[in-house]
């Protein structure tokens, strides 16, 4: 069947002076259907749209090629099908013939057509859907046949789903990544016959042509398809073979627009870890920016990397979210869990590969021979590597259109450069929020957004646009935490290195999305953060700690919380503070009460128990005071030398304080996840008390650790459910002392 629906393919094209495929050759069994996109530059410039189906190509030439925005409707013209080996194609057509004119794989990869019809019963309809998975293109797709005035049914329309992989009024911005997929050439190097040959998708029995290799217009029938062309430019060679231990990296000079001239390549700024994997005799090393060995917390990346050839790569390791896009805290949180399994090296520079020093090559040659080192060894390395992809566009599209994505910015390199060590003018960084006033998904404007709050977490700074978005991230856990309760806040506009102070009361310009609650005795309005927008409202006045009442939510005259405060000496170790923890909750547990436990973001823990009760049952902030107070004293009482109820430090030398001072009705303790106006920008954790043993080290959580640990911790699931009342555990409490003083 394939062979009959080849006919028209045939009978246009002369294979004595064309190398273009016959269909003949045999393709590589596939399962799951195939397709491809040619940008082809014959007597007009198109693109041909290919889906394998029943054994060839489905072709469409597609006029001003596809574009990512659902408004646009592209025409899609419907040709004879081509053969599966076409896919595979790439080279110059000779003038005067089929198609005259050089033909680049712009994309390649799967489809899938929609559940429910099969694709040839939609074809024949005039209605076919579909999902991409390739290189470029992604997501839902339609071909939509329309009926001309001539009566030909030959036009389509080619048009993008609505999803994620759409880009409104910025469709046609993904045709500007205008080099092969298979070969990492552009049109120019195609027609001339330079570069690589592209690396084999369809066929059966090819090897990637050899460097340079192309199937150039004037190439004789007998002429053997795999012969080797001109060799690539070669690099330096290694003196007495020795490869380096380690690269000074290239680094970025911050600039506030990217570069617009031609030459330039705009990658897409990676918010990770930059590294150095060095390859050498089947064994991998994966360094950081400063010669560091980091192989034994990246172990599957470097054991991916050790399956390439000798070789020194320049990249990233990166966590991707849901979405696919960089997550530097959960980058955080894997290292700090040691699990790195799902982290991606990004590969972006190859400075060595064999014998060869590739340096002195320019970054476009360096680019084109790493991306070729990957796809050879892509199976082999799975998903650990992916290649980094630039465009050539202008500087200042790329980055408007990064920004659209909240990406963090863009680099832009010169491709002609050699690779030089330190930082310099040849490759250049732009972020996206340089110097602007920007919106977080919760639709708040962040002025300022680059001022710095903490000069150094994890080596770089955080910044006010960084607080606004970790209190996303983590403001539907906190809301239960807040809502309801006045809140101060210490802020910080300067970071943590200039004036810090408290606050308590709404003051004239406070925010619209802060609640403002009234207290009886007192005249002004303390602040209170009753949605989550309140949150980014804080993010933009540097509310780096957040401190809420302890009452019932709406109701500031009832307790609704107890909270004991385990504050050490600085002599002490922390695995006491543990040992404390574990012996305090003991004790609320035997009292028929429920504890959690959270880190303060400082050097002590907290043991928090939820209470239920009402005015009419009580107990009111005085007997709670009470309570928390006896259920101290007990504890110093029975380990004196352990534990201490003075605030005074020199009694405190060597023991605990237990500071019960929070169960006060204007008292306030920082909430859960909240940071901390501290170096390091660690923030109050929430624990199991699993979690709550030897080696716990409450520095590891912090503003950029904490969303990715939280969101998949089960610490604190059961809060809302454990509320006890009060009043039997008051009971309890007194219970012993009240039948010794009846016995006597």
């Amino acid at each position: 069947m394939a062979n009959r629906s080849l006919a028209r393919y045939r009978a246009k094209r002369d294979f004595t002076r064309t190398a273009e495929p016959s269909g003949k050759t045999g393709v590589v069994p596939s399962a799951r259907l195939r397709f491809v996109v040619q940008k082809h530059a014959a007597s007009r410039l198109h693109y041909d749209f290919r889906l394998e189906l029943d054994g060839v190509f489905k072709s469409w030439a597609v006029t001003r090629g596809p574009s990512l925005d659902p408004h646009d409707k592209r025409l899609a013209v419907e040709v004879e099908d081509h053969p599966l080996a076409y896919g595979d194609f790439e080279g110059t057509i000779p003038k005067g013939e089929y198609g005259g004119g050089t033909v680049l794989l712009w994309d390649r990869g799967y489809w899938t057509p929609e559940p429910g019809a099969s694709p040839q019963a939609a074809l024949r309809a005039g209605s076919l859907k579909f999902a991409l998975d390739g290189e470029k293109l992604a997501g839902g797709w339609a071909l939509v046949r329309f009926r001309r005035d001539d009566g030909k049914r030959n036009n389509w329309l080619l048009i993008k789903h609505r999803d994620q992989a759409a880009q409104d009024g910025r469709g046609e911005a993904v045709l500007e990544n205008d080099r092969s997929v298979a070969s990492g050439r552009d049109m120019e190097q195609i027609t001339a016959g330079e570069g690589r040959g592209p690396a084999p998708f369809m066929t059966a029995g090819r090897r990637r042509g050899k460097a340079g290799a192309v199937w150039p217009s004037n190439r004789r029938k007998d002429e053997d398809d795999d012969a080797a062309p001109a060799a690539p430019r070669p690099g330096v060679k290694l003196p007495r073979g020795r490869m380096p231990d380690f690269i000074a990296p290239q680094l970025c000079q911050l600039v506030e627009r990217p570069p617009e001239a031609a030459g330039w390549g705009h990658e897409v700024k990676l918010d990770g870890y930059r590294v150095q994997a060095r390859i050498l005799d089947g064994e991998a090393t994966v360094k950081t920016r400063k010669g560091l060995d980091w192989s034994d917390k990246f172990p599957q990346i470097a054991k991916a990397a050790g399956t390439l050839p000798d070789a020194i790569i320049d990249g990233e390791v990166v966590a991707l979210d849901g979405n696919g896009a960089p997550d530097f805290a959960a980058l955080q949180a894997a290292l700090s869990e040691r699990d790195t399994r799902n982290l991606t090296f990004f590969a972006f520079d190859l400075l060595v590969e064999g014998e060869e020093d590739l340096r002195r090559l320019p970054l476009a040659e360096r680019k084109a021979r790493l991306k070729v080192l990957l796809e050879a060894n892509a199976r082999k390395l799975g998903p650990s590597f992916r290649y980094v992809e630039h465009l050539e566009s202008a500087g200042d599209a790329v980055l408007r259109s990064a920004c659209r994505m909240s990406l963090e910015g863009i680099v832009s390199k010169r491709l002609d450069a050699p690779y030089r060590s330190g930082r310099s003018g040849a490759w250049t960084k732009a972020k996206c929020r340089a110097g602007r006033e920007v919106a977080v998904v919760m639709g708040v404007p962040i002025s300022n957004p680059d001022k710095k709050l903490w000069p150094d977490v994890d080596g770089e700074p955080a910044t006010k646009l960084e607080l606004a978005r970790y209190y996303e991230a983590v403001g539907g856990w906190m809301m239960p935490h807040l809502e309801g309760r006045p809140c101060s806040i210490v802020r910080a506009p300067d970071g943590i290195a200039g004036e810090q102070f408290f606050q308590r009361h709404a003051g004239p310009g406070t925010s619209s999305l802060i609640a403002q609650a009234r207290i009886s005795g007192d005249r002004k309005p303390y602040l209170q953060i009753d949605r989550i927008q309140g949150l980014a409202a804080m993010a933009q006045v540097a509310a780096l700690e957040l401190h809420p009442w302890n009452n019932r939510p709406g109701d500031p005259m009832l307790p609704g919380r107890l909270i004991f405060d385990l504050d050490p000496a600085p002599d002490v170790g922390f695995e006491a503070v543990i040992a404390a923890a574990r012996e305090l909750k003991r004790r609320l547990e035997d009292l028929g009460l429920v504890p959690f436990c959270k880190t303060t973001g400082g050097k002590g823990l907290h043991v928090v128990t939820p209470l239920t009760q009402s005015r009419r049952s009580g107990p009111d902030w005085k007997a709670a005071k009470a309570f928390a107070r006896a259920l101290c004293e007990r504890m110093a009482a029975d380990s004196p030398d352990r534990y201490v109820m003075t605030m005074a430090k020199k009694a405190r030398t060597g023991r605990i304080f237990l500071d019960y001072l929070r169960n006060d009705r204007f008292a306030t303790a920082v909430a859960p996840l909240s940071p901390r106006a501290r170096p390091g920008a660690t923030v109050s954790m929430p624990l199991t008390w699993s979690q709550v043993r030897a080696g716990l080290d409450p520095r590891r959580y912090t503003l950029r650790s904490a969303p990715a640990l939280i969101a998949r911790s089960k610490a604190w699931a059961d809060y809302a459910d454990s509320e006890r009342p009060l009043a039997p555990a008051i009971a309890a409490l007194t219970a012993p002392t009240s039948r010794r003083r009846r016995a006597a």
